[in-house]
């Protein structure tokens, strides 16, 4: 089995219909598969957010202590829950990354996930134009593959 990371959105209908009120809110979702293990998870995000981490996939070189990243957590009151975090991370190689995941499922911290895979620039990079495609309607699911 290949390592893969795979993101869908789902928009807000607002951004397609200009009569409703506008949300910038949609539905990010993450599928992880390692030989290891696979999980899935979803949370609310705003496309902007998605488009920047898709730009900042094109650092380069990544540093080492400023990995490329996107956390999403529930906030309530004075805590934090982290739901969601993708984050592309250099492995202090010029050539190899890695991709860190993080899921958790519905604010339960017994029903969470987090692995990582190794990859490379040009991968990361078909990651970022997919992400760029992806957020214009132009294909369903962006994908990263590693090794």
């Amino acid at each position: 089995m290949r390592n893969r990371i795979t993101i869908g959105y789902q928009f807000d209908p607002s951004h397609f219909d200009k009569s409703l009120p506008p949300d910038s809110f949609g539905s990010l979702s993450i599928v992880v598969e390692t030989s290891d293990l696979s999980g899935r998870g979803s949370y609310w995000v705003q496309w902007q957010d998605v488009l920047e981490f898709a730009e900042n996939l094109g650092r380069h070189p990544i540093e080492k202590n400023d990995p490329v990243a996107l956390a999403l957590a529930h906030h309530q009151e004075n805590s934090e829950t982290p739901m969601i975090g993708l984050q592309i991370a250099s492995t202090g190689s010029l050539d190899e990354l890695e991709a860190i995941v993080s899921l958790m499922e519905n604010d339960e911290p017994r029903k969470q996930l987090r692995t990582f895979f190794r990859v490379g620039y040009p991968a990361v990079a078909m990651f970022r134009s997919d992400i760029e495609r992806l957020m214009r309607g132009e294909i369903e699911l962006a994908e990263l593959i590693g090794h």
